[in-house]
């Protein structure tokens, strides 16, 4: 996380925090507003030329930070909002036959909403499972320099879906949050850079570990 962002961020969940704990006659949480730490998988980018002879890929992990709010509407169902309060991004260089193409800083801004149903009753205490559904958008920039592309800069917006699995575990106050999420994105030929077409191909598994408190 960006040090700014934490100085601002850190001070805000601490309050919340101290302010959900003194209501401890709270049996029956009703949001829920956390952050969560999210490892991502299975992000592939490629850059082709026009004329097909030089195709470049990678798929390194990337990493980011969500804000998360999610309101039990019932017992069993939440209704979540989550966007990247830091990108998920990654650094990685394109070469081909021992030629830097360029040099990339790839950042993705997740923005989603979903419905959560648990398995169990909502409570303050111990664990609650749960499945949830649901969908977005993904902005994905990427920054070149160097290599044969030179500098420059290209930005898309594609739609995504996802399932995920996770469990919470509550104590006075707050919880954590352990959860894994499959994701669904494409975009295919895009030739935001002369000479070159992009593909994304973004089935994603993001692992993501998060904190939260209630009230």
């Amino acid at each position: 996380m960006h040090p700014r962002l934490a100085i601002l961020l850190v001070p805000l969940l601490v309050a919340v925090w101290a302010l959900a704990a003194r209501a401890q006659g709270v049996d029956q949480p009703t949001i829920k507003i956390g952050l969560n730490h999210q490892i991502v998988t299975g992000a592939s980018y490629t850059l082709e030329d026009t004329a097909g002879t030089t195709s470049v890929s990678n798929s390194d992990t990337m990493t980011g930070t969500e804000l998360f709010l999610e309101w039990l509407i019932f017992n069993r169902v939440g209704l979540e909002l989550g966007a990247s309060v830091t990108p998920l991004e990654r650094t990685y260089e394109l070469e081909s036959g021992g030629t830097t193409v360029s040099e990339v800083t790839e950042s993705a801004q997740l923005i989603v909403f979903g419905a959560n149903l648990y398995l169990n009753r909502r409570t303050s205490r111990g664990f609650q499972y749960l499945i949830g559904v649901g969908g977005g958008t993904l902005t994905v920039s990427h920054e070149f320099k160097n290599g044969s592309l030179g500098n420059q800069s290209s930005s898309l917006t594609l739609p995504v879906t996802f399932i995920k699995v996770g469990v919470d575990y509550l104590i006075r106050g707050g919880g954590a949050r352990l959860q894994f999420s499959s994701f669904t994105g494409s975009a295919r030929d895009i030739d935001e850079i002369s000479g070159y077409k992009q593909t994304l191909d973004y089935n994603l598994g993001i692992l993501g570990l998060g904190v939260f408190i209630f009230f």
